[in-house]
C-alpha cells in the first residue's frame, strides 16, 4: 500500500501538478496584492458593484465560449487524421459569433438589465467584450494544458493577472477612479492576454488558416449542452452578488465578495491539481485496463483527503488573513469565509469525476446536473438571506455545491464503473 501511494506522488502527474500550483499561486497573489488595496480605496458599495461586474462577465464567459475549450482538449487526444489545427481555429470563430450574438439578444434588455445590476447599458456590452477575450485566453490556456506545458500555460496567466492588477491600480491609485477604473482594468487585461495568447498560437503554428465547415456542426453538438452547465456554474458566483445587492445593499456584497476571495485560497489548490489531473486522467483512460483504473482510484481518493485537509487548515488561519488582507470597513468578511471555503472542498471533489462524462461525451447529463444546482442555489440564495441576512448567500453557495458534487458524483459512477472497492480486494489478497 505504501509503494503504491509512494508511485503515485513520484508520477508526472505530480510534477506538473506542482508546476501549476507554483504558477497559479503566482497568479492568484495579484488579486490578493489587489485586495488591500481595493478594499482601502474604495467604499463596500463601490467594490460590490466592481464584483457584478466581473461576476457578469464569467456569467456570459459560457455562452461566448461554447464550451470550445472542452471540445478542443478533448479532441486533442484524437487528433490523428483530422486538422487539429483547423479544428481549433473554428473554436475560435465560434466564440466571436456567439459575442455579437449575446450582444444582439441584450439589447432589448439592457433597461431592465441595469436596473438589476445597477450597471449601465454600456458596461453591460463591455462585459460581453470582455468574456470574448477571456474565451480566447481560456483556449490558448487549455491547449498549452493538453501538450503539458506547464510554463507556458503559467506565463500566459501570470501576464493576463498582471495586466488586469497593473491597469486597474494605476486607474484607482493614479488616476483617483472609482470601481470603473478596476472594470476598465478587467477589460483591458483579459484583452492583452487574449492577444498574447494568439501571437503565442500563430508562432507556434497551432492556429490553422483554413476553416472546415464541418468542424462547426461537431464544435456545436459538443459545447451547447454545455452551456446550461456552465451557465449554471457561474450563478454560484452571481446570482448570490445580484441577490445581496438587491436584498441588502451593494455595500453587503462588497464585504462577502472580500470574504470570497481570501477563500478562492482553497480554489487555487483544486485548479491547480485540476489543470495536471485532466491529461493526466484522459491518458489513463484512454489505455482502458485495470493497472490504470486503480491509478486512477488511487489518486481520486488521494486527492479528497489533501484537499480536505487543506481546507480544514485554511479554515482554522482564515481570520488572521482577513485581518491581514482587507480594510477596517470590510473585517466581517470572516464570518463567511468557512462557508465559502467548505463549498470549494465540494467543488474539488466535483472536479475529480466530471471527467469521466466529458470522455463519454455526456455533456447532456451536465447540463441537467447544473441546471438542478442553479435553481437549487437560487432558491437557497432567497431563503437563506431572508433569515440569516448577507451570510445566507455563504451557506447558499456551500450547498449548492454540494448538491452538484453529490449528483455529479453519483451519475459518473454510474455510466463509468471503476474499482472504488480496490482496497478491500487489496485487504482480502494480504
Amino acid at each position: 500500500m505504501v509503494e503504491k501511494f509512494t508511485r503515485v506522488f513520484r508520477s508526472g502527474f505530480f510534477r506538473e501538478a506542482f508546476l501549476y500550483l507554483v504558477f497559479n499561486i503566482l497568479v492568484a497573489a495579484v488579486p490578493f496584492i489587489l485586495l488591500p488595496i481595493y478594499t482601502n480605496k474604495l467604499t463596500p458599495a463601490d467594490y460590490g458593484l466592481f464584483s457584478i461586474f466581473v461576476a457578469g462577465t464569467n456569467f456570459i464567459f459560457p455562452v461566448v465560449a461554447l464550451g470550445t475549450s472542452a471540445a478542443a482538449s478533448r479532441k486533442y487526444f484524437d487528433r490523428e487524421g483530422i486538422e487539429f489545427q483547423a479544428f481549433f481555429a473554428c473554436c475560435l470563430l465560434v466564440c466571436l459569433g456567439m459575442t455579437f450574438v449575446a450582444a444582439i439578444v441584450a439589447i432589448p434588455f439592457l433597461k431592465y438589465l441595469s436596473a438589476l445590476t445597477h450597471l449601465s447599458g454600456a458596461w453591460l456590452m463591455a462585459m460581453a467584450l470582455t468574456a470574448l477575450s477571456q474565451a480566447i485566453t481560456s483556449n490558448a490556456a487549455v491547449l498549452m494544458t493538453m501538450q503539458k506545458r506547464p510554463w507556458m500555460y503559467g506565463v500566459l496567466r501570470l501576464c493576463q493577472a498582471l495586466a488586469i492588477g497593473g491597469i486597474g491600480v494605476w486607474l484607482v491609485l493614479g488616476r483617483s477612479m472609482a470601481w470603473e477604473g478596476a472594470a476598465y482594468g478587467h477589460m483591458w487585461g483579459n484583452f492583452a492576454a487574449a492577444t498574447t495568447g494568439l501571437i503565442v498560437l500563430w508562432r507556434s503554428r497551432l492556429l490553422g488558416k483554413r476553416i472546415c465547415w464541418k468542424y462547426f456542426k461537431e464544435i456545436f453538438l459538443f459545447g451547447l449542452p454545455l452551456v446550461p452547465h456552465a451557465m449554471a456554474a457561474m450563478t454560484f458566483t452571481f446570482v448570490d452578488r445580484l441577490f445581496l445587492t438587491n436584498m441588502v445593499g451593494a455595500k453587503y456584497t462588497g464585504i462577502y465578495v472580500a470574504g470570497f476571495q481570501i477563500s478562492m485560497v482553497i480554489y487555487l489548490l483544486m485548479n491547480s491539481a485540476n489543470q495536471a489531473w485532466i491529461p493526466w486522467i484522459y491518458g489513463h483512460l484512454k489505455s482502458n485496463n485495470s493497472h490504470s483504473q486503480k491509478k486512477i482510484v488511487m489518486a481520486t481518493y488521494l486527492g479528497i483527503l489533501g484537499f480536505l485537509a487543506a481546507t480544514g487548515l485554511f479554515i482554522f488561519v482564515a481570520p488572521a488573513l482577513v485581518d491581514l488582507l482587507v480594510g477596517k470597513e470590510f473585517k466581517d468578511a470572516s464570518a463567511v469565509v468557512p462557508w465559502i471555503s467548505i463549498g470549494f472542498f465540494w467543488v474539488a471533489c466535483y472536479a475529480m469525476v466530471t471527467p469521466y462524462l466529458y470522455y463519454l461525451r455526456r455533456t447532456s447529463e451536465l447540463a441537467i446536473i447544473g441546471v438542478i444546482s442553479a435553481f437549487a442555489n437560487m432558491g437557497l440564495n432567497y431563503v437563506l438571506i431572508s433569515y440569516n441576512g448577507w451570510v445566507g448567500a455563504a451557506q447558499a453557495t456551500c450547498i449548492a455545491y454540494f448538491i452538484s458534487a453529490v449528483l455529479t458524483g453519483v451519475v459518473a459512477v454510474r455510466l463509468y464503473p471503476m474499482p472504488w472497492n480496490m482496497f478491500k480486494g487489496y485487504e482480502a489478497t494480504r
